[in-house]
């Protein structure tokens, strides 16, 4: 027969386990009540480290893994101006960059939010997790009280002074999260969830800026490189260094020589993409006051040169001035020479061919992927050799001046008098009888209509390359509901007098008809708007992106202020710049 085992039920068993667990404690403080005062502190203490050691591990294990926080890495983003690429060991990433001409002392208050006339400018974005206030630090070095401080931006807000305190530590990291030289000015930004423009502006000579630090944590104050204040993804994963992706290289070849006062030579500019193609590049070139350029000479594309497509006259490269910003356009290249200089060494010593804020595009993706710049060094020495002598210039002997002859005189016809006009007298007018007006006829009053006050349109490009936009306006209280075109989908009332409509564009021009309803029915009358969407790169708006729209964008190129054309901004970013070349010479499609 077989045996039976009977198995209690899972509450018999939670209650054996309770039993359990209370015989155990009963047990436990049954012995330490038997021990001494000090052996009784030592268990009770151990006993209370136990317990709570893991649960301040898993708070710190957990915060540290959901820490709202992000950086941005200064070496990263795109440079412009006075601004410079350096490395250094102890930098995040081993690089940092440095503005080296002092802009200006634009203070940062009342709002400025625009970057001072010839600062340096690099730009980036960040990526907020979730929306909230940040607190912000930057990572700074600098060489005194006057090189101390630079220009933040956030999303073409008011210019925010960073650092500037007098007595701060010099030529050593430092974080700072304060402005205006204030450390108790504590810098925090609200900030949504999302993608957010960044601009690190030139503000004083000689400040180099390593990284920025975003933390909704306001209690973290960054050590080192700052990954303390970052999550455990962002810490573990090492910021990569700048020529990560930049691989682009401008250079003057050869660099190097050793050549005798009065002798000619020849280098070329070259660019090479490191296996990257670009399309777009730029760099100001400076020859020593030892050099003259005898000439510069642009190299045809048959011979492998760039063919570059220049901005405008003063971004064209000549024997004057060796600096040049120009495009490929319709195409690419990986490597090519720009020009070639035929120089001559004026004097002994070291001749250089500096080359300073270059730039060079990819294709691809329009960014930024320069990674180093090679300038030109050349030693001039004396020549050992006996001076000639000079070679004596026969003087020509001068040819006797011929005596003038005299023209003669012509002679002036005698003037004829001129008639005198015989008077035509004039008609008297005939007189106009006074007009009786007819006796009016009484007409009953019209019963005055209920009037809705149209919806107003708030200001809108009337040229654009985007294909989707946010129609939004403002409306009186009694209005409920807004049309744009016959259709009120997708519209939104942030407020009882403001609303919004997202539309979509199609390329030519696209007029939009709106008017507003009250809850009875009673409808408005129309405005309306027409905004013109173009083909990426065309201005002008005839369907082509040629020669017209290239001269148009020269006239823009660099342009700080009022722009003569707003589609000149090919990226939307506020700058016309390389960025912008390297859009409109992908998109050209003329001959």
């Amino acid at each position: 027969m077989a045996k039976i085992i009977s198995v209690g039920s899972s509450a018999d068993n939670s209650k054996n386990s309770e039993s359990s667990f209370v015989k155990i404690f009963q047990g436990t403080w049954e012995f330490i009540k038997s021990q001494d005062k000090f052996t009784k502190f030592f268990i009770i203490t151990a006993l209370i480290v136990a317990i709570l050691a893991p649960i301040f591990v898993l708070r710190y294990i957990s915060r540290a893994a959901t820490v709202d926080a992000t950086d941005l890495e200064a070496e990263s983003t795109s440079l412009k101006g006075d601004i410079v690429l350096g490395t250094d060991t102890l930098s995040s990433g081993g690089s940092y960059v440095r503005f080296d001409v002092f802009s200006t002392n634009l203070s940062s208050n009342p709002c400025v939010n625009s970057a001072p006339v010839g600062a340096g400018v690099a730009r980036g974005t960040i990526s907020i997790p979730k929306s909230g206030v940040y607190s912000i630090w930057a990572r700074i070095r600098g060489e005194g009280d006057n090189s101390n401080s630079f220009f933040l931006q956030i999303d073409n807000g008011c210019l925010i002074n960073i650092g500037d305190q007098i007595g701060m530590p010099l030529n050593t990291w430092v974080w700072v999260n304060y402005q205006n030289g204030n450390p108790a000015s504590v810098l925090f930004k609200n900030l949504s969830a999302g993608t957010h423009n960044v601009k690190l502006i030139g503000r004083e000579a000689k400040i180099s800026v390593d990284r920025l630090i975003f933390t909704a944590d306001p209690t973290c104050s960054p050590t080192d490189t700052g990954v303390n204040c970052l999550s455990q993804d962002q810490a573990a994963t090492p910021t990569p260094t700048p020529v990560s992706g930049k691989t682009a290289s401008i250079l003057v070849n050869p660099s190097a020589g050793t050549f005798s006062p009065g002798q000619t030579f020849s280098v070329d500019l070259k660019i090479d993409g490191g296996g990257t193609p670009f399309n777009a590049a730029e760099a100001t070139v400076v020859a020593s006051s030892n050099i003259q350029v005898q000439s510069l000479t642009i190299t045809p594309v048959s011979s492998g040169g760039c063919g570059f497509t220049w901005a405008n006259k003063r971004s064209t490269p000549s024997a004057a001035s060796l600096s040049f910003s120009g495009a490929i356009l319709k195409t690419s290249s990986l490597n090519c020479t720009v020009y070639t200089l035929n120089l001559a060494a004026l004097s002994s010593g070291t001749g250089t061919i500096t080359i300073t804020r270059g730039s060079v595009k990819s294709r691809i993706t329009h960014k930024e992927i320069l990674g180093s710049t090679t300038s030109g060094s050349y030693t001039f020495a004396m020549p050992l050799t006996p001076t000639p002598t000079p070679t004596l210039t026969p003087t020509s002997t001068p040819m006797p001046t011929p005596t003038p002859v005299p023209p003669t005189p012509t002679p002036v016809p005698t003037s004829m008098p001129t008639p005198t006009p015989t008077l035509t007298p004039t008609s008297m007018p005939t007189p106009t009888p006074t007009p009786v007006p007819p006796t009016p006829t009484s007409v009953p009053p019209t019963p005055t209509p209920i009037v809705i006050q149209t919806p107003a349109i708030d200001a809108q490009p009337t040229d654009t390359y985007s294909t989707a936009i946010d129609l939004t306006g403002t409306k009186t209280p009694e209005v409920t509901s807004i049309f744009v075109n016959g259709l009120s989908n997708g519209a939104t009332y942030p407020t009882s007098t403001t609303w919004s409509i997202p539309v979509t564009l199609v390329i030519g021009p696209n007029t939009f008809v709106v008017y507003g309803r009250d809850a009875s029915g009673h409808q408005s009358q129309n405005d309306s708007v027409t905004i013109v969407n173009h083909i990426s790169g065309d201005i002008n708006g005839d369907g082509m992106v040629d020669l017209t729209d290239l001269s148009m964008f020269g006239t823009d190129y660099e342009n700080t202020d009022t722009l003569n054309y707003a589609l000149s901004d090919m990226n939307g970013d506020g700058i016309i710049d390389l960025e912008d070349f390297s859009v409109i010479a992908g998109d050209y499609n003329g001959q």
